[in-house]
């Protein structure tokens, strides 16, 4: 009867944050951001959208001279500053902050959006590269800590905000990624391996990540809105849900029973005959 109850008071708050996600923006002529992973997809609308504000905007990306960093250049004004940052590299993370420092003198940085990330592997832990694993870690988790650490005294100065971004879909959005996954991934699989689990069954994996590609929304706003929302709210949410049934996946994962998420995800998921 008690777990009861907290399911129902956990609905009730799910409900409430659902319709609290709206509301007032306050003032951006002092706001100054840094979107961490501006070369492609939410980082790049993300600046875009946040320069259009009046914000001063340090975006940072992998190449100076790429088709993103050039498209930044176009499509935004003077106030933006572009850092080529591979937050992997201590050394530019470093660099990035000094450069940073001197562009804003005695002011501090109201907004820090960590949104770098990647997706390396395709399928059952068993089958992945530990190399995979590492590269995703250095990314994902030490690449967001070594910029956060780096940069929390202006953070602190502003007393600004922290931005993190996640997804379990990561940026691997295109049928030719997942296709050279699948290659790779069956050329380094020992023989023994390949026979338990068989080809049929990594390419079925394989063609059901190209169809989460394949029909994921190409309309950003719903992240970028969250973003912003998240800088300069008065009264941000601790956590938003961007996109359909994001919020209804993260209710049936934390306060569903484990036969019934399991149930989902089982559905989800082609099942192994090992």
């Amino acid at each position: 009867q008690m777990e009861t109850r907290w399911r129902i008071l956990a609905v009730g708050g799910f409900l409430f944050r659902l319709k609290t996600r709206t509301g007032s923006i306050i003032g951006s002529h002092f706001s100054l951001c840094v979107p961490a992973g501006c070369d492609t997809g939410f980082g790049n609308a993300a600046a875009k959208h946040l320069d259009s504000l009046g914000l001063d905007v340090f975006a940072t990306v992998l190449d100076l001279t790429g088709d993103g960093a050039r498209a930044l250049r176009r499509s935004c004004s003077s106030r933006l500053t572009l850092l080529q940052v591979d937050i992997t590299q201590p050394q530019q993370v470093q660099q990035a902050l000094l450069d940073t420092k001197a562009k804003l003198g005695l002011r501090g940085l109201w907004g820090l959006v960590n949104n770098a990330g990647v997706c390396v592997n395709l399928g059952d832990a068993e089958l992945s590269l530990m190399s995979n694993f590492r590269g995703c870690m250095e990314v994902n988790f030490f690449g967001t800590v070594s910029v956060t650490k780096s940069f929390l005294p202006l953070l602190r100065q502003a007393k600004g905000r922290i931005v993190n971004i996640s997804s379990p879909a990561a940026p691997s959005s295109n049928n030719a990624y997942w296709e050279q996954q699948h290659q790779q991934l069956l050329q380094s699989l020992p023989p023994a391996l390949m026979e338990e689990y068989g080809e049929d069954y990594i390419t079925e994996t394989k063609d059901l990540f190209q169809s989460f590609a394949e029909h994921a929304n190409p309309d950003l706003s719903p992240v970028v809105d969250a973003i912003v929302h998240a800088l300069l709210s008065p009264q941000p949410q601790a956590r938003y849900y961007a996109g359909p049934g994001i919020g209804l996946m993260y209710f049936i994962h934390s306060y569903c029973p484990l036969s019934i998420s399991n149930r989902f995800l089982q559905k989800l998921f082609p099942k192994a005959h090992i």
